[in-house]
């Protein structure tokens, strides 16, 4: 959608009110082949839309057959080219390479996936007209949630809704996924035909919402929105949702300042259409975070006292590290790090510190060892460790104290229990050297825009990092690279009998999906760790599918923000200024042609070494790989020089 937004591009979503909302299936690769088809709609799309719709074609017991379609306004294609479009390495002409980029790969490898989920692909298209690229691919239904929708509460169900919009097909979009919520739906075209339909509906039924688009000509949605609320004739002024494109924070303060009622970011579908008409009357639930900005000014006062104190964070998880240390210096405290338990018994002989935060499992040496290792050292006997650790079961409070802990508190971070214990445990400082925490800083994170994400709670995830919107998409795009192959690692440690290894990056998926509110996920990966932990095998089989399953959807849903972070990395980095040797550049296009991304692991160890920016480039290629784009690896590839 980025991409598209700076074309000039609509982009919108079409899903029919028959498509079951609980499919099982292969949500990554199904994502690869959108993304892929919608990446080359934005290529050779100048002016206009692009549609993304699925629809139900067949339904059998417990087994669905849906249509996807990418439908654009570009350049279309003849029935010679499209001939030639499935093949490797090829696209229409010789000038498609020239003008637009691109090798043609991905839609071959779009083909094959499409045949393994149990489908096809062709295209349609006439020259001039543009095209529209559609597949069919087959899913099981979950028989439990089987035909379940999404509904308003009875009382706003048959309310009156005008959608303003000069873009025909996101009207009718627009009108199906409202109608769908059993509300009477009528359409205008352009600011002025919608203040018309807002008066004459005034004299009898008013409206009680108006969707209103912003980018329209002559009249923008803005000002539309302003003459509606001001009007001095209305008996009823009706609320009113701008529809605003992703990243266009500076409308939305316009837009407040128009006194409109709430925002919706395009391309929005209908989830996110059913919370902001609820959020609007007064029907959605808090948001979690809420509760954790209310609770800030009572948690400040009673950590004054120990404002400044030095504590040492041990966690051997870059993400919990990094949610901890945030919220831990924005609290006033002085913080160090250790990766290890064997780290932290090292540290403590060369700091003097106030408290230790300790996770309890970590390889090398875990928080029990390390905490025994202190305990036998007199001086330390006084010294305050409070556990932090994903497991919360009966017993484990019991073990953190045998080991000589202090205190024990529980992942994902609750505020006030951490902040309690540090409160217990940490000597009150006669003068605080660190003043309150800085707020201002917050109001700029607020502004950041987050698009909704399946399987991920992003306001549970939030209340986590202190509402820190910033740190917190950093935090996911993280998880998105770190995790991508948690499945097989696990699987492949379970196969040689490396149980031990299988247990803790269970665990550790467990403690930082909880982190970053992927609620499923963190249920999935605690079974399983119990299961390797006591050595229940036939238990693996099942276990491990579900993981999967659940892994495999927060890891698509975060694709997004991988590929803007590759974006912004693509434009940081001066490709031309590498130099490798040819045989390393062909090894990766060997295996970009293979549709082998995982085999470039090796070229990319060597990439890492080169200075300055080694590391940056690596990390660009694999996430380019994470995101299947094969003609962006391709393009950096044309850019390094050889030797």
């Amino acid at each position: 959608t980025l991409k598209a937004q700076e074309k000039g591009l609509e982009v919108l979503f079409s899903i029919d009110q028959d498509v079951p909302l609980s499919l099982v299936g292969d949500p990554l690769r199904l994502g690869q082949i959108l993304v892929n088809l919608s990446n080359n709609a934005v290529k050779f799309t100048e002016h206009g839309e692009i549609i993304v719709s699925i629809n139900l074609v067949k339904e059998e017991k417990d087994r669905v057959e849906l249509q996807f379609a990418v439908k654009d306004t570009g350049i279309g294609l003849t029935e010679a080219q499209i001939g030639k479009l499935f093949k490797e390495f090829s696209q229409a002409d010789s000038s498609t390479t020239r003008k637009f980029g691109g090798t043609g790969l991905g839609l071959a490898i779009s083909k094959r996936l499409t045949e393994m989920m149990g489908g096809k692909i062709w295209v349609e298209s006439e020259p001039g007209k543009g095209s529209s690229f559609i597949f069919t691919a087959c899913f099981d239904v979950r028989f439990d949630e089987k035909g379940k929708q999404i509904t308003l509460s009875e009382d706003l169900q048959g309310m009156r809704v005008l959608v303003v919009d000069d873009n025909e097909s996101a009207r009718d979009i627009l009108e199906n996924a409202l109608e769908s919520l059993s509300l009477k739906v009528e359409k205008a075209s352009s600011g002025a035909e919608g203040i018309t339909k807002v008066e004459e509906a005034d004299k009898e039924r008013p409206f009680d919402l108006v969707i209103m688009d912003w980018q329209m000509p002559e009249m923008n949605g803005i000002r539309t929105s302003e003459i509606i609320k001001k009007h001095p004739n209305l008996k009823q002024i009706p609320k009113i949702i701008m529809l605003t494109a992703y990243g266009r924070e500076e409308v939305i303060r316009q837009a407040k300042d128009a006194g409109l009622d709430a925002f919706l970011v395009k391309p929005m579908n209908p989830s996110m259409l059913l919370e902001t008409i609820m959020e609007v009357f007064g029907e959605a639930p808090e948001m979690a975070s809420a509760s954790m900005v209310s609770n800030k000014s009572q948690e400040e006062e009673s950590l004054r006292s120990i404002r400044g104190a030095k504590l040492l964070l041990v966690e051997d998880n870059a993400i919990n590290r990094e949610i901890a240390n945030e919220i831990l210096e924005q609290a006033g405290f002085k913080i160090e790090i250790a990766n290890d338990g064997k780290e932290a018994v090292e540290k403590i002989y060369q700091e003097n510190y106030d408290c230790i935060l300790m996770d309890c499992q970590m390889p090398v040496m875990d928080g029990y060892e390390a905490t025994r290792a202190i305990r036998k050292e007199e001086r330390f006997s006084n010294l305050p460790i409070v556990a932090m650790t994903a497991n919360a079961m009966q017993g484990d409070r019991e073990k953190c104290i045998d080991a000589g802990m202090n205190d024990h508190v529980s992942k994902p971070i609750n505020l006030k229990e951490l902040f309690s214990a540090l409160v217990k445990w940490v000597p009150p400082r006669e003068t605080t050297d660190i003043e309150a925490p800085v707020t201002t800083a917050s109001t700029e994170k607020e502004e950041l825009s987050l698009p909704e994400l399946d399987g991920v709670d992003i306001a549970a995830g939030l209340t986590i990092v202190g509402g820190n919107k910033t740190l917190y998409r950093k935090l996911l795009i993280r998880f998105h690279r770190d995790n991508s192959n948690s499945f097989s690692d696990i699987k492949k440690a379970l196969e040689i009998g490396d149980e031990e290894t299988a247990e803790r990056l269970a665990h550790t998926v467990k403690g930082v999906a909880s982190n970053i509110g992927a609620k499923n996920l963190a249920k999935a990966a605690e079974p399983l760790e119990i299961a390797i932990g006591k050595k229940l095998k036939d238990q693996y089989e099942s276990l491990l599918n579900e993981f999967s399953r659940n892994l495999d959807k927060v890891l698509a849903s975060l694709t997004i923000l991988a590929s803007e972070e590759v974006q912004e990395q693509k434009e940081d980095i001066d490709f031309s200024s590498f130099q490798l040797p040819g045989n390393i550049i062909a090894e990766i296009k060997k295996a970009v042609d293979l549709g082998m991304l995982d085999e470039m692991e090796q070229q990319l160890s060597v990439m890492e070494k080169l200075k300055p920016n080694g590391e940056k480039l690596a990390e660009t290629l694999r996430d380019l790989a994470d995101s299947f784009d094969t003609d962006g690896i391709l393009e950096i590839l044309e850019k390094i020089k050889t030797n």
